[in-house]
């Protein structure tokens, strides 16, 4: 091995001056200005041989100092031959004294065990290397307390540091604290009255038709002429000719099928006639089936007594027979003439039928309006060609306009509940139409509610028919208006503003400068004002202004208390601030 060899003599034993001498390689030499820490050996180096004499020297002459000399140069191999090199030369000073130190040494002194670089133990003695130290091993629990050393000194400092600023946030000194005051906020308060109460709804609604209908074609064919007013916004009359389609065809077909009504006429007065000499034939061919048999009769006896002969017995039985094959005849032949008389009424009655549809295709080419009308939608022009069921134009009945608005689940429970004085339908209400400066008014009759509650607007749709909607001016579907109409009436009841209910069902009454809460309940609310019944009696001041932190014992500073509405048994209050669906906020 390369360590091995590194370490073993590099010349044969001679002898100088009568000694023998073993050549022992000592360490190596760096070239000067190198150095010796690196990993493998410089290629400069060279190993350093150490002579020492034999103490078994035949002449016993006086030993002489050990000299050195330079090896060929031989590169160690592995980190750890340099290391053992390194230990072993160091400087030139230590190498001399290594020399002597192994020159005095007694040959049959045992070295100590060396461990090169490939793990095998050899003896200083003979061609050997001086033996190498032992590694000495970290005690395992010096290790542990040097770990626990590191550990333990970065929590110190932290722990340190929690304890510095706990102390001096403990130390820190407090700012000179003010003397507590109480807080008064200055309202407005109200003094409650109890009373009868009829406010008005204000709520909004849209003009609508009541009748409109879509004026289609009824028959196929050319318009040949319109009325002027079959425009867009046009208005006409009742029984106004508003459209003419060209009639010539269905004229036509109208002659064919009154001239076949007539030929069924007249063959069923052919008929009549046949019958009426049939049935002549037959009264004669009866008279003459009787005088047969009376013929006949009278010729038997005789025939009996011998006067006539058997032969004209059977001659004229034969007569008798052929008159009654007449009778019977004629009598079928009347049964099939009033068969087909009948046969031929039918035929008159669907010639009849059809003549009539004919007179009335032809006059369903004239469109007439069926009642006073604005005219919308017009699609029809002269010259078009219109298939039957085409649309003509929207007629929307002028004399008949309604007005739909919708109230909330809260307001139409209270307008037909039991507390409510009147009727919900037949109830008149204002609509107030605002065009120009001056809004124009119509009277209106709650007509009827509809049948499903509006799932958009989550109320329920009213309709109301305007009695006058020509007057004083004509009012228009589509128009949006304003409806007022009687609220339920409130009895027992105290009316403050909205904004002094706190919770829904709390207001504060004010007590000597101070707040004290009562329970209300709300029975309804309109134009921003609530209804209440509750703890509250009357003549009370009631705090009607919003505060941020209201409570017990609050100290309030009044303002001038306001006055209640007044409240009068049938009289409607004063035009109200806004309109606010009952429910909308407090309800």
């Amino acid at each position: 091995m390369t360590s091995k060899r590194a370490f073993e003599s590099h010349g044969q034993p001679a002898a100088r001056d009568g000694l023998r001498h073993d050549a022992v390689v000592a360490g190596w030499v760096n070239a000067p200005g190198e150095g010796s820490s690196s990993r493998d050996a410089p290629s400069s180096a060279s190993p350093v041989v150490i002579l020492k004499n034999d103490p078994a020297s035949a002449d016993g002459a006086s030993q002489e100092a050990p000299q050195t000399t330079q090896a060929p140069p031989v590169k160690p191999a592995g980190k750890r031959a340099a290391q053992d090199v390194n230990a072993v030369t160091g400087t030139r000073r230590d190498t001399a004294t290594a020399i002597n130190a192994a020159a005095a040494a007694p040959p049959s002194s045992a070295a100590a065990p060396n461990h090169d670089g490939d793990g095998e133990t050899r003896s200083a003695s003979g061609d050997d290397p001086p033996a190498q130290p032992p590694r000495k091993r970290r005690h395992p629990i010096v290790s542990a307390f040097r770990f626990l050393l590191q550990l333990a000194f970065p929590v110190a400092i932290i722990f340190g540091g929690l304890a510095g600023y706990n102390w001096l946030k403990a130390t820190k000194p407090e700012p000179p604290k003010r003397a507590a005051t109480e807080r008064a906020f200055t309202a407005r308060t109200m003094i409650a009255k109890r009373g009868t109460y009829a406010p008005q709804l204000e709520l909004y609604g849209t003009v609508v038709a009541g009748r409109q209908v879509d004026i289609r074609a009824l028959v196929a064919g050319r318009v040949v002429s319109t009325a002027p007013a079959l425009r867009e916004g046009g208005q006409v009359t009742a029984d106004t000719k508003i459209l003419a389609i060209d009639r010539g065809d269905y004229v036509t077909s109208l002659n064919q099928l009154q001239a076949q009504l007539a030929e069924a006429k007249a063959k069923l007065k052919e008929q009549q006639a046949s019958e009426k000499t049939e049935r002549s034939s037959l009264a004669y061919a009866r008279q003459q089936l009787k005088l047969s048999r009376t013929d006949l009769n009278r010729a038997v006896p005789l025939a009996r007594r011998g006067t006539v002969s058997k032969r004209t017995v059977d001659d004229r039985r034969q007569t008798l027979l052929g008159r009654q094959q007449t009778v019977d005849q004629l009598r079928n032949n009347l049964a099939v003439w009033k068969a087909r008389q009948a046969q031929q009424r039918a035929i008159i009655k669907r010639f009849e039928a059809s003549v009539e549809q004919a007179q009335r295709r032809v006059a369903e080419t004239t469109l007439k309006a069926p009642f006073d009308a604005y005219v919308s939608e017009v699609a029809a022009q002269v010259g078009r060609m219109m298939s039957a069921n085409d649309k003509v134009a929207t007629l929307i009945d002028r004399r008949w306009i309604e007005v739909r608005f919708t109230l909330n689940d809260t307001q139409y429970g209270r307008l037909i509940s039991a507390e409510a004085d009147k009727a919900l339908i037949g109830q008149s209400i204002d609509i107030a139409w605002n065009i120009g400066r001056t809004p124009v008014r119509y009277e209106a009759t709650i007509d009827r509610v509809a049948a499903r509650v509006s799932s958009g607007s989550g109320g329920v749709e009213v309709f109301a028919r305007v009695k006058a909607p020509l007057q004083p001016v004509p009012l228009r579907p589509g128009a949006f208006v304003r409806v007022k109409m009687d609220d339920a009436r409130y009895t027992d009841v105290m009316r403050l503003p909205d904004t002094a209910l706190y919770g829904g069902n709390t207001v504060y009454e004010v007590v000597d400068g101070r707040l004290r809460p009562r329970k209300v309940e709300v029975i309804g609310a309109v134009s921003g004002d609530i209804f209440i019944r509750g703890d509250v009696e009357p003549g009370a001041r009631v705090l009607t202004s919003r505060l941020s932190t209201p409570g017990p014992g609050v100290r309030i500073n009044e303002e001038q208390p306001a006055a209640t509405p007044q409240a009068s048994g049938g009289q409607k209050p004063s035009a109200p601030r806004s309109a606010l669906p009952a429910g909308a906020r407090r309800g």
